[in-house]
């Protein structure tokens, strides 16, 4: 516990780097989100503004969102895997990679 508030800590060490659960990956992204640590491929800017989906809608997807597909590496030995979210009559899914240690990269939304 900080300063009163609870604190919640992910560890960012993989038992198999190879593999990656659903769970693990839910903690990932609700962790590199928590930092900020999250950018947009020009594909998803581009979707989003399409399909008028904000910013917002897809950061609170990230926090709230629950991983539907398993996560699995992708070439540049990111994790890949998307995250679905239904609230208040809106449903949003989020495709991502993770790189663990660094960063989300929000790959599109739809």
């Amino acid at each position: 516990m900080l300063g009163g508030h609870v604190t919640n800590v992910v560890s960012l060490e993989l038992p198999d780097p190879e593999r990656l659960s659903r769970s693990q990956a839910q903690a990932h992204i609700r962790d590199l989100v928590a930092q900020g640590s999250v950018s947009w491929s020009t594909h998803a800017t581009d979707r989003a503004l399409e399909r008028g989906i904000t910013t917002e809608q897809v950061l609170t997807c990230l926090k709230k969102g629950t991983v539907v597909t398993d996560p699995y590496k992708n070439h540049r030995g990111d994790f890949r895997t998307e995250v679905y979210r239904h609230a208040a009559g809106e449903e949003i899914t989020v495709a991502v990679a993770i790189n663990i240690k660094k960063r989300i990269v929000v790959i599109t939304t739809y």
